[in-house]
C-alpha cells in the first residue's frame, strides 16, 4: 500500500524499488560474506543487518571483500557498524536521559504543589475547626444565658405570688390549729368520733399543703431538656393551683375547654407549666 501510495503522488520518481536479493550468504569468521548480491553483483560483499525497534528501521551495512583486502575492510566494516551503533545508542542514551530529567522536574513540580495543596488544605481545616469551637462554646453560653433568664423570670413569677402563697399556706395551717384543739378536747370529752373525723380533716389539709409545696417546688426548678409525653389537663390544672390565690383576689373567672383530641403533648414538664402560668399571669394583669 504505501509503494502504491508513493507511485500514484510520485514523489520519489518512477524508479521501482524491490527488495534486494542478497544471493548467497556465507560465514567467514563470525561475519556474513555476500557473494553476487544486487547490493554487489561482481565481487563479494561482507553484510551485515542490524534492527532499530525504537526507529522502525532495520540497518543493511555491506562491505567490500575482495581477497587481497578482507580482513582490512572487514575490519574497517565493523567499526564502522560499531560507530554506526554506538552512535545510535547514545543518541537513545540522551533522550532517555533528557526524558528523565524531565520527569523528575515534572514529578519534584507536582510534589511541591500537592505539598502546597495539602498545607492550604491543612489551614484550612485548622480554620474550620476553630471556627466550630467558637461556635459550639458561643451556643453553649447562649443555652446557659437562657436557662438563667427562664429561671429568674421562674422566682420573679413566684415572688409576685408570695402574698397569695402566704395566704394559701396559712389558711389551712390556721384550720389545722383548729381541728387539733377541738380533737384534743374531744378525746377529754371521750367523743372520740368527732375527735377522729377532726384527725381525718387534718390529713386532708397536709395533703393539699403538700400538693401546693410541691407544685412550688416543681415550678421553681431548672428546667430541663428532656422530652417527655405531658398530660396537658395535669399541667393546665397545675398551673391554675399554683395561681389560685391571685385568681381569687382578681375577682376573675377561669374556663377551661380542652380538647380530648390533644390531652398530650410532647414539652419539657417544668417548662410547660411555665408557659401557662405567664399566660394566665399576663390574662389577670389584663382585666385589671
Amino acid at each position: 500500500a504505501a509503494r502504491e501510495g508513493m507511485e500514484r503522488t510520485r514523489q520519489y520518481g518512477r524508479e521501482r524499488a524491490p527488495p534486494v536479493d542478497l544471493g548467497r550468504v556465507e560465514d567467514v569468521g563470525g561475519v556474513p560474506l555476500v557473494e553476487g548480491s544486487e547490493a554487489s553483483p561482481h565481487a563479494h560483499a561482507l553484510y551485515e543487518e542490524r534492527a532499530l525497534p525504537d526507529h522502525g528501521w532495520t540497518l543493511l551495512l555491506f562491505a567490500d571483500a575482495a581477497p587481497v583486502a578482507i580482513a582490512g575492510r572487514s575490519a574497517r566494516a565493523g567499526a564502522s557498524l560499531a560507530l554506526i551503533v554506538l552512535g545510535l545508542i547514545g543518541l537513545y542514551g540522551r533522550q532517555h536521559l533528557r526524558r528523565v530529567r524531565e520527569n523528575r522536574a515534572a514529578q519534584r513540580e507536582l510534589e511541591a504543589k500537592v505539598k502546597a495543596r495539602t498545607a492550604d488544605l491543612s489551614a484550612a481545616n485548622g480554620r474550620l475547626a476553630d471556627e466550630i469551637a467558637v461556635r459550639a462554646r458561643a451556643e453553649s453560653d447562649l443555652r446557659a444565658a437562657q436557662g438563667e433568664l427562664v429561671q429568674a423570670a421562674k422566682m420573679a413569677t413566684l415572688g409576685q405570688m408570695a402574698a397569695g402563697i402566704t395566704h394559701e399556706l396559712n389558711q389551712p395551717l390556721a384550720a389545722m390549729r383548729g381541728l387539733a384543739d377541738n380533737a384534743r378536747a374531744f378525746l377529754h370529752q371521750g367523743r372520740e368520733e368527732e375527735a377522729a373525723a377532726n384527725l381525718d380533716r387534718i390529713v386532708s389539709l397536709v395533703d393539699r399543703l403538700g400538693k401546693i409545696t410541691g407544685q412550688l417546688r416543681s415550678f421553681s426548678r431548672r428546667s430541663g431538656t428532656e422530652r417527655v409525653a405531658v398530660d396537658v389537663a395535669a399541667a393546665v390544672a397545675e398551673s391554675l393551683a399554683i395561681l389560685a390565690p391571685r385568681i381569687r383576689a382578681s375577682a376573675a373567672q377561669v374556663t377551661t375547654d380542652l380538647d380530648p383530641a390533644a390531652q398530650w403533648v410532647v414539652f419539657e414538664p417544668i417548662r410547660l407549666s411555665q408557659v401557662l402560668v405567664n399566660l394566665v399571669g399576663n390574662a389577670l394583669d389584663a382585666v385589671k
